[in-house]
């Protein structure tokens, strides 16, 4: 949204100008279009595209509308529903390639549609959503706690916002240029790596430009919350782990 006097850019809800000090107009054609749920999403998917490729441009353009409720649980859900497909995808194709060894030409395989229905797809469709969704909540909830405490507080839904648009690149990477490319490349994780590496470095640049972060406290910041996610990721794992091989 920007200043009807001097065209300086303000915050979603400011009344004042802070460059001119000039009273902020709303149009009410500007307040429906920010709440319409069509428009939402179309911005949404404009957005996605953009912070691909320039993640600081598309934090600017789209500020106004990154701290809606509605923005950010339409990115999350989108981002979460790609990985669910992906991984059912995935599953499917695992379960119904079956592999039969034939004396003198060794290992064939073949398709058996008959096996999908061993599969749990009420677990694979809403429990992985759940976790997928549950993902983003605690990066954005690290993060925005953090910000508490150092005193440069930050919109809790923009911060889910960034939070689920860091794992554009590990969700493009992992859910689906790897599985494709395993068919042709036996190296596949470099790309999931590749992907890891990007979503962190987007993670942590989106965070440090939107509290403007620098110095040593910029270390600290990223440093302790990459921290508190890796000891939330492993004990989330070992606790997997527990109660896939001990049945605990």
């Amino acid at each position: 949204m920007k200043c009807n006097s001097c065209g300086t850019l303000v915050k979603s809800g400011d009344k004042f100008c802070p460059n001119c000090g000039g009273t902020i107009e709303v149009k009410e054609k500007e307040v429906k279009n920010n709440n319409n749920f069509g428009d939402l999403f179309i911005s949404v998917i404009k957005y996605i595209l953009s912070v691909l490729l320039k993640p600081i441009d598309a934090i600017k353009e789209y500020k106004d509308k990154m701290v809606n409720p509605i923005f950010a649980v339409i990115i999350s859900g989108i981002i979460s529903l790609v990985m669910v497909i992906s991984n059912l995808i995935f599953e499917i194709f695992d379960v119904i390639s079956v592999s039969h060894y034939t004396f003198g030409k060794g290992y064939e395989t073949s398709i058996e549609f008959s096996r999908i229905k061993d599969l749990n797809f009420l677990e694979l469709i809403f429990k992985n959503f759940f976790i997928y969704v549950l993902i983003i909540l605690v990066i954005a909830g690290v993060f925005y706690l953090s910000s508490l405490v150092i005193k440069k507080e930050i919109n809790f839904f923009k911060s889910v916002t960034i939070s689920a648009s860091s794992l554009l690149p590990f969700v493009l990477c992992s859910f689906i240029l790897a599985p494709i490319m395993t068919i042709a490349w036996e190296h596949f994780t470099v790309i999931n790596l590749l992907g890891i590496v990007y979503s962190v470095s987007l993670l942590l640049g989106l965070y440090n430009y939107e509290l403007r972060m620098d110095g040593n406290m910029k270390i600290y910041y990223n440093s302790i919350n990459i921290g508190i996610l890796i000891v939330i990721s492993y004990v989330a794992f070992v606790s997997l782990f527990k109660n896939t091989v001990f049945g605990l």
